[in-house]
């Protein structure tokens, strides 16, 4: 008499595996937490603005004033003095680690989420 290929015993651990899986699955990829604040790097200090809240910024800087705004939990350099204007060709700022600055006039906005940590010492 042949014995059956998958066994009920093989069933039970198949589908444990698979249980297992995804509950690391949705532990490790499901526990994202969007970005909530904007930091602004100038001469005049560090700011924190929550993404949640539209509003218009101005910061000084040395060649004049760069204008930031947040929208829809999304954040872009909407005029700057700077001749090539790279700061708002980047577009919006949308994801943690998303980052542009307007070099000669001493600018730098990021945004940074709860569920980034501090660089370490070697992607410093």
């Amino acid at each position: 008499m042949k014995r059956p290929v998958v066994t009920f015993l093989d069933i039970i651990i198949i589908l444990l595996v698979s249980a297992s899986i995804t509950a690391l699955s949705v532990g490790v990829y499901g526990n994202r937490k969007d970005p909530s604040v904007l930091v602004i790097r100038s001469d005049e200090g560090v700011a924190m603005y929550p993404l949640g809240e539209d509003r218009r910024i101005s910061v000084e800087g040395p060649m004049g004033e760069t204008v930031i705004g947040i929208s829809g939990g999304r954040a872009r350099v909407l005029s700057s003095p700077c001749r090539d204007k790279l700061c708002i060709v980047r577009g919006e700022l949308v994801e943690s680690g998303d980052w542009t600055a307007c070099m000669p006039n001493r600018v730098f906005i990021g945004i940074e989420g709860t569920d980034r940590e501090a660089p370490d010492a070697v992607s410093y």
